[in-house]
């Protein structure tokens, strides 16, 4: 992914959604099913059968973005934010 965006270039959210999008396959659940859940919407893939939360294709391209380093910088200020809200020496 890092040679796509060329030089020191950090890819940005909407690059990583772009390329997120990409990755999508009709996840084989969805294929067997007769009929999927009307309540249930994914975001990833824009249609009902399960939710966005238990998206088993959407976890595995996070997982393999952070393995990647890809979303260091995200999780960066997140880590920070967190440690400070931890702080033992603030207690």
């Amino acid at each position: 992914m890092t040679s796509q965006y060329g030089g020191n270039r950090t890819p940005t959210e909407e690059d990583l959604i772009d390329w997120l999008q990409l990755k999508r396959q009709t996840p084989s659940f969805l294929k067997h099913q007769l009929r999927p859940a009307r309540d249930e919407w994914c975001e990833f893939y824009l249609t009902h059968g399960h939710t966005t939360k238990n998206c088993r294709t959407l976890k595995s391209q996070i997982e393999k973005l952070i393995c990647e380093d890809h979303l260091s910088r995200f999780m960066h200020t997140q880590r920070n934010t967190k440690a400070k809200e931890h702080d033992p020496r603030l207690d």
